[in-house]
């Protein structure tokens, strides 16, 4: 949803006039309206602001379990899938997916 200032005050239809439109408020409104006062020269958009200031950490690390090699072979498929992008087809290139990254971690950073 686009946000928009407007820099003069609106002409507003009857039925609109209730509406707190007045120049220099800014308001969220669907992209058709938006359009419309844009093309009317009475608003701008405002610049993109971050939606939340809790700054990201990026995704969750996938758990390893310590007991990842005694685990059903359809359980580490599923391990290897959310440590890799490339495609998995084998148990066995499953294990050397899960170790790989069990070896990276375990390394000094």
């Amino acid at each position: 949803m686009p946000r928009i200032r407007f820099t003069v005050d609106p002409k507003l239809p009857r039925d609109w006039a209730d509406k707190p439109y007045r120049k220099g408020t800014e308001h969220d409104v669907s992209a058709d309206e938006a359009d419309r006062w844009l093309r009317r020269g009475v608003a701008e958009i405002v610049a993109d602001r971050p939606e939340s200031t809790i700054e990201e950490t990026g995704p969750e690390p996938v758990e390893i379990p310590d007991d990842w090699r005694d685990q059903h072979h359809m359980a580490r498929f599923a391990l290897a899938r959310k440590l890799t992008d490339e495609p998995v087809d084998s148990a066995a290139a499953a294990d050397d997916v899960i170790a790989a990254e069990v070896e990276r971690r375990a390394r000094p950073a």
